[in-house]
Formats: structure tokens, sequence, C-alpha cells
């Protein structure tokens, strides 16, 4: 009777196990003590995991001699700006956020080289998403620590040797909105670098009165990136549940 029951549920008495039996669905069959065991153990890791940020902001308010609301509130609140300022570039970070969050779900509940494919595909976009959340390339410049070509150059190489990693997962995918997103990307950042040099000024500046050309990149390129790990994502956890 017992055989189709968790190991849990067998370790019962056989009244116990009747008496789940007769309760069928309605009756949770793990007991009480240990579903209050498995939930404490996740709140304290959640919560572990929630303080690390005040605890940062503290840390970071001593060291810079900020004012600690200057880490906790809202740019524009901050700043004083209008709420639609940097309107595109919140967009943008939620994209990353949310590529972020299918990549590492789905590397989650999948496993072998689909599960290494989307954990490093969530870091990576972890990675560019903070980068374009607190322009760290920028900032690292600015402090007189790394110039913004060598930033740009190890995020390049980190990609080639992404692609060269997972290239034969990737052709099995439908890759096209990734090289289209890469290819963006670079376009973006050639502006970015090349300031006039391959376009003119002149054109650039024209282009500006409507739209940052850019910035309107980047963001067309990270539509592209959460598009092709989207499907990436639903494919290879579809593949998953077909597999017997």
């Amino acid at each position: 009777m017992a055989h189709d029951l968790p190991l849990l549920v067998r370790k019962m008495s056989k009244s116990d196990q009747l008496k789940v039996r007769e309760a069928g669905p309605t009756m949770s069959i793990i007991p009480r003590w240990e579903q209050l065991r498995q939930q404490g153990k996740r709140l304290g890791i959640v919560l572990a995991l929630g303080l690390l940020g005040p605890v940062t902001v503290v840390v970071l308010s001593y060291l810079t001699g900020a004012q600690s609301s200057d880490f906790t509130r809202d740019t524009t609140s901050v700043l004083r700006g209008a709420p639609y300022v940097g309107f595109l570039s919140t967009v943008g970070v939620a994209l990353w956020s949310a590529t972020v969050a299918v990549c590492l779900l789905a590397s989650w509940v999948t496993q072998g080289e689909s599960s290494r494919f989307l954990l490093w595909s969530g870091l990576i976009s972890l990675l560019l998403g903070f980068d374009d959340a607190f322009q760290l390339h920028e900032t690292l410049q600015w402090g007189g620590l790394i110039p913004e070509k060598v930033t740009s150059g190890v995020y390049v190489l980190l990609l080639l040797a992404y692609l060269a990693r997972f290239s034969r997962h990737i052709l099995r995918t439908d890759y096209l909105c990734l090289g289209a997103a890469l290819a963006v990307f670079a376009a973006s950042q050639s502006i970015d670098l090349s300031h006039g040099l391959f376009l003119p000024i002149d054109l650039l500046s024209s282009i500006g009165r409507y739209i940052d050309l850019e910035d309107g990149l980047k963001f067309l390129g990270i539509v592209l990136w959460l598009s092709y790990f989207a499907y990436a994502a639903a494919a290879a956890v579809r593949s998953e549940r077909l597999t017997p």
C-alpha cells in the first residue's frame, strides 16, 4: 500500500498512512514540523540575502561619507530630476533583470549542457545589466582606474569566450535574435568609442535631437537579447519535460 508514498509518509504508522489516504489532496502528506523546518530554512536564507542590501548601504555610506539616503532613494529624487529622466535606461535595466531571472530559473529546472548554458547566460546578463545600471565602465574611467576601452575589451573577450564555449549549443537554438543583439550592441559601442570617427558629428547631432543613437541601439539590443534567451529557456524547459 505504501510503495507509492513519499519516504516521510512510509515512515508513518499504518493508521496515520490510512488517514493520509482518506484525507486525499486536502491534507499535506508532509508532517507539519517538517514543513515548518523547510520553510524556516528558506526564510532564513531569504532574510540573510535581503539584509545584504541595508548592510551594503551602511558600509558604502561609511566609506564614501555620503548620506545613506543617497544610496536608498530613487535617483531622480536625490538629484531632483524630472520623473521621466532616464526612462529608457530604467526600462533597459528591467529587461536585463528579466533576462537574468529567466536564465537562472530555467537553469535550475534543467540539466546537463542546457543548464550550464543558461547558468552562464544568466551570469553574463547579470554582469552586463549591472554595468548598464551603474555605468561601471565610465565610473572606472572617471576614477582614473581603468580606461573605458579596456573595460569594453574585457567584456568583448568574455563574450567571445562564452560564445566559443557554447557554440555548438547555440547553433541548435534559434540564434538569429542573439546574432542581431550582438551586432546591435557592437554598433552602439562603436558609436560610444568612436566619438564621431565613423559617423559625422553633425549626423549624430541631428539624430540626437530625436533619440540618442547609441542608447537607442543599446535598448534594441537588450530587447533582442531578452527575446533570444526567453525562447531558448522555454525550449530547454519543454525539452526537459519531454525527456523520460
